[in-house]
């Protein structure tokens, strides 16, 4: 006979027993000695060859180290009757056995403290985990020593062994000193929180725990019974269960999240607290709460506190993860009641068929203590995309997700008892707290998608929301309405606050032009993320009913439409019911000029000035992108701008584009462009203006001959300062030669401007 002893708490119990009498020699009264929690221990009795042959044998036979029936007909098989070494509370089985179909095994057990006057039999479910069948339930007895266990064999089954584990847990504390230790549920809620006796008030040893807690919301609570006596020491009964799951089964800790006695104490299970995934419906357990009864309720109903406390767990956990007592819903695989019972998800009796009768009483509990403590009317925003700036007197699309927080159905026909549907509407504020009145046509009420009841939700993709005709700072209100009854926020429900500018829209137009100043008819403008539209003949483009915001303006060649990588800016102060003019030259596609946009700065050009030092620098205000460079002379100096580069032998009609601006200080001033080519120099003198203006020159070089390009800023002398800024330098194919396939963009940072 293999006999193992466990005794994980119990490792120093010789320790405990002295502790315990040197404290009753010392004076302390017996009654505090034993309220001392000891941990429970295990005693395991797996049956030799010589053990099976000391039973009795029905119509079976333990052959070749299995028990079979004979010649294939019915029988049964009585265990000889086994004394543990220490007195224990309960006693659990597992077994091997091959089943072939139409097979099966029954077991029973039986205990008795002294080996003559025993109790009845107690039927044992089996669970296979494992390849091996473990008894889902524990039979009880304090202070027994002796177990017997008897099984019956049907259809050819064939058991090849069988194991009884006694578990002692007479060192749990008593009822009345744990339910003294009881304290709520600790999140805050409406719902009253169910007191609960912790793990380390009923004893857990949490040196058995070596589960790793993992977390999922609550969906379901499922109802179990724990099929054990469900006595007057309920503490040890909880013990024990945890010693069979945590041990025995290996499960590593207790299969319930709670489990509740026959006088409505709840007692903490598995470790890790809220939303901890347990071990109690196998496949269900990811979104589930188990509760496990104690005792047996196949015939006998549970209490009326052990439903109370069901029920307020019910209800608690019902307005913290928003679970409809008297609702299904889909879970897993398959649609089931929000409260129900384990046999839903499998093939068992538990919770027993008294308890599973008294479901739909517990569910209308558990509804009853949510509508006596929640609002009928709340509504949960959880999401949606309404925007921070409209356009005066626009109206816009806003895409919601809502869910009913509130014990009254949102109907979206009509209520039962008002006749008016529930809707999705909204208020303005104006920026001194009074409410803006819109006409009919723009106050929307939007209706739901279906009925909503309490904790579910509602997508509503297309809630119509108007602005205000007056631009400004508003505050929008997003409510729900019951239609002739109330608005929530009136009931206390806090309405989804947005703060929203309200401004006229921004108009831009323009030319696009190719690099010899003509206009590309056709031309695509597109803002990213936004309208598109096509230059007319002369590449004449605008926008109208702009955001005033951050937004990128690109131009492409007819027929050619696709964003160009990078991140250039370009800041334009355009305000809310203002215009503004963008011109766009479209680049050249073999462009031979380097950094001709300046965005890295004055790399790749060579500076010569009288004096240097600040004479060309980098500047940020750029035609596109990023950068320009600004050329600067003091009067009786210059400063030249050089770069040489080598047409690519495929140009056709070479052309020099630039754009440039001078401030008024340029005044006295002379920018010219020098081109030298094989065939000389050429001398041109640019004229100075103050904003951003386009230039161009022909290029007298053949492909492939060297053009170097110099740009001279001189100031007369007794002159001002003369400063000049230049952009978009390229030298390529001219017209439509070069801007074939190209693209050319013009970032824009729009900005809003609202009137008091």
């Amino acid at each position: 006979m293999s006999r193992t002893y466990h005794n994980l708490v119990q490792r120093a119990p010789r320790c405990v027993l002295i502790v315990l009498s040197m404290l009753s020699l010392c004076g302390i009264p017996p009654a505090l000695v034993q309220a001392i929690p000891v941990g429970p221990r295990g005693y395991t009795w797996m049956l030799s060859p010589v053990d099976f042959a000391a039973g009795e044998f029905a119509q079976t036979a333990f052959v070749d180290g299995q028990l079979r029936s004979l010649d294939g007909r019915d029988g049964s098989y009585t265990t000889p009757a086994h004394r543990a070494p220490f007195p224990f509370t309960a006693v659990g089985m597992d077994w091997q056995a091959d089943l072939p179909p139409g097979a099966e095994v029954a077991l029973e057990l039986r205990l008795s403290r002294d080996g003559q006057a025993w109790e009845a039999w107690q039927p044992v479910e089996g669970e296979p985990q494992d390849q091996r069948w473990f008894g889902e339930n524990l039979v009880m007895l304090e202070a027994a020593w002796w177990m017997q266990a008897r099984l019956s064999l049907r259809g050819g089954a064939v058991v090849s062994s069988l194991t009884l584990t006694a578990i002692d847990a007479s060192g749990a504390p008593g009822l009345e000193q744990v339910r003294a230790q009881a304290s709520p549920l600790t999140a805050a809620s409406a719902v009253p929180a169910p007191q609960i006796i912790s793990r380390a008030a009923w004893g857990a040893d949490e040196s058995l725990m070596t589960w790793d807690p993992e977390y999922a919301p609550a969906r379901k609570m499922v109802i179990h019974h724990t099929v054990t006596s469900g006595g007057d020491n309920p503490v040890a009964e909880v013990q024990a269960i945890y010693y069979y799951h945590a041990i025995t089964r290996g499960w590593g800790d207790i299969g319930y999240n709670y489990l509740v006695d026959k006088y409505g104490n709840i007692y903490e299970g598995r470790s890790g607290g809220l939303d901890v995934i347990a071990g109690h419906t196998y496949g269900y357990n990811v979104g589930s709460v188990g509760i496990g009864n104690l005792g047996d309720y196949s015939t006998v109903a549970p209490t009326a506190s052990m439903l109370e406390s069901n029920a307020a767990l019910a209800a608690w956990y019902g307005e913290r993860n928003f679970i409809h007592p008297g609702e299904s819903s889909f879970f897993v695989d398959m649609v089931t009641p929000n409260i129900t019972g384990h046999r839903d998800y499998a093939t068992t009796s538990c919770p027993g068929g008294a308890f599973y009768a008294q479901l739909p009483a517990l569910r209308a509990r558990a509804w009853g203590i949510l509508r006596a403590h929640l609002p009928i009317y709340a509504a949960a925003f959880l999401s949606h995309d309404t925007p921070q700036v409209m356009l005066v007197g626009a109206t816009v699309e806003v895409r919601h997700t809502l869910r009913n927080a509130g014990t009254n159905t949102w109907y979206r026909v009509a209520d039962p008892n008002s006749g008016t549907p529930y809707h999705l509407g909204y208020h303005w504020y104006d920026s001194t707290g009074a409410q803006v009145v819109q006409p009919p046509a723009e106050d929307h009420r939007t209706a739901l998608p279906g009925d909503v009841s309490f904790g579910s939700t509602a997508v509503i993709p297309d809630a119509a929301l108007t602005a205000p005709h007056v631009p400004g700072n508003y505050t929008l209100k997003w409510d729900m309405v019951h239609e002739g009854v109330t608005w929530f926020a009136t009931s206390g429900n806090p309405t989804l606050d947005i703060q929203m500018t309200v401004t006229y829209p921004a108009t831009l137009s323009g030319m696009i032009l190719d690099n010899r100043a003509v206009g590309v008819s056709g031309a695509q403008v597109a803002l990213a993320d936004g309208p598109r539209v096509t230059a007319g003949a002369n590449g004449n483009y605008a926008f109208a009913n702009l955001f005033p915001g951050t937004a990128m303006l690109q131009a492409y060649e007819p027929g050619n439409l696709h964003f160009p990588n990078g991140n250039p800016v370009y800041d334009l102060a355009l305000r809310g019911g203002e215009s503004a003019q963008a011109l766009l030259v479209l680049l050249p596609f073999d462009n031979v000029v380097h950094n001709g946009g300046f965005e890295a700065g004055l790399s790749d050009w060579i500076v010569t000035g009288f004096p240097t030092g600040d004479s060309a620098r980098a500047s940020t205000f750029a035609h596109t992108g990023r950068g320009s460079v600004e050329l600067s002379a003091q009067p009786g100096q210059q400063v030249e701008l050089k770069q040489i580069v080598r047409l690519p032998a495929e140009t056709t009609l070479p052309t020099l584009s630039l754009m440039v601006a001078a401030p008024e200080a340029a005044a006295g001033g002379v920018l010219n462009v020098l081109v030298e080519t094989p065939g000389g120099v050429v001398v041109h003198t640019l004229p100075l203006n103050t904003g951003w203006s386009h230039w161009w020159t022909d290029v007298a070089a053949a492909p492939g001959e060297l053009v170097t390009l110099t740009v001279r800023l001189q100031s007369g002398a007794g002159a001002l300062p003369a400063t000049v800024f230049l952009d978009e330098v390229t030298l390529g194919s001219g017209g439509a030669n070069g801007w074939r396939y190209q693209r050319g963009y013009l970032p824009l940072v729009l900005r809003e401007r609202y009137e008091e």
